[in-house]
């Protein structure tokens, strides 16, 4: 539940900045069509329309997303409410995240996402968990990747184009994980993403013994290496936000209002729930405005 999760933060003493979801980059389109048959069977919705036949999903339709983006609007009016800073994204929220993350605007990624690493976070955190018995949370970054790894931000998005991901399911077929790390050791500091397109302008001869079966077995794709997949990683849609992040007093009577009418909770139940929140907003306010008040001495 937001509510809780972004409360237990705060509390941590962690101040959470969220970026809402955008639009799906057209690659991601037949990934999220065959997700939604999966979860809703052959009732699939498609831009604005809904088919409701059963069968094959039909590529290159953009999916629809109304619920979804209800759901999000919901978030964000109840962030509000919260006085915690959110942030829109132009496509996927990973990358946002990752540009938040680069630019030093935020200390991490909190996300269960790999592909943050690809859009070039530096820190993540994933498995985060409120459990009271046993409260965890798992700490990447990009350097501990390279030097314990050797993998750099282009060979991540060079396994994402041997492996597969969102945007390329089925990466390079008969190609495994070992195969794959084999072949990142093997190339070791070059770039990686060059050297596969090398491979579209030369031969056998002059490969590496590692790069051969690879490389067979990249020549059944037409695209490969799929320039689409490397921009969405590489260059950002996104901007860097010029707003400043501030956690605002969390509004009580709007926030009773908004969980009433949405989750149904009794004011009381809400009040309960958030003057932890209140009082710890106050206590800090009083604590900064104390420090900077101007003392005088007496004479």
């Amino acid at each position: 539940n937001l509510f809780f999760r972004t409360c237990h933060l705060l509390q941590l003493g962690v101040l959470p900045v969220f970026v809402v979801e955008g639009e799906p980059p057209e690659l991601k389109w037949d990934t999220m069509l065959h997700r939604q048959q999966s979860r809703f069977g052959g009732s699939v919705s498609r831009g604005r329309g809904r088919s409701r036949g059963e069968g094959k999903v039909s590529k290159g339709r953009k999916p629809g997303r109304s619920h979804f983006k209800a759901w999000l609007r919901e978030c964000c009016e109840l962030l509000k409410c919260l006085g915690v800073p959110f942030v829109q994204s132009e496509g996927e929220a990973e990358a946002m995240c990752a540009l938040l993350n680069k630019e030093g605007l935020v200390d991490g990624c909190l996300t269960d996402d790999g592909d943050a690493f690809l859009y070039g976070a530096k820190t993540v955190y994933r498995n985060f968990t409120m459990n009271s018995k046993d409260p965890h949370v798992e700490m990447f970054t990009s350097v501990s990747i390279e030097s314990q790894l050797g993998l750099n931000r282009q060979s991540l998005v060079g396994l994402a184009l041997l492996l597969g991901c969102d945007y390329l399911p089925k990466g390079i077929p008969g190609v495994g994980k070992e195969m794959a790390i084999k072949l990142m050791h093997t190339l070791g500091s070059c770039n990686v993403l060059n050297r596969f397109r090398q491979w579209q302008h030369c031969s056998q001869m002059h490969l590496d013994a590692m790069e051969i079966p690879v490389y067979k077995k990249s020549q059944q794709l037409k695209d490969f290496p799929n320039e689409k997949v490397i921009s969405e990683f590489l260059n950002t849609r996104d901007r860097v936000p010029t707003v400043k992040f501030d956690w605002k007093r969390p509004q009580i009577q709007t926030l009773q209002s908004f969980t009433l009418q949405r989750l149904e909770w009794p004011t009381e139940y809400t009040l309960d729930k958030v003057l932890p929140l209140v009082t710890m907003w106050d206590m800090t306010v009083h604590s900064k405005s104390s420090a900077k008040m101007i003392r005088l001495k007496p004479h």
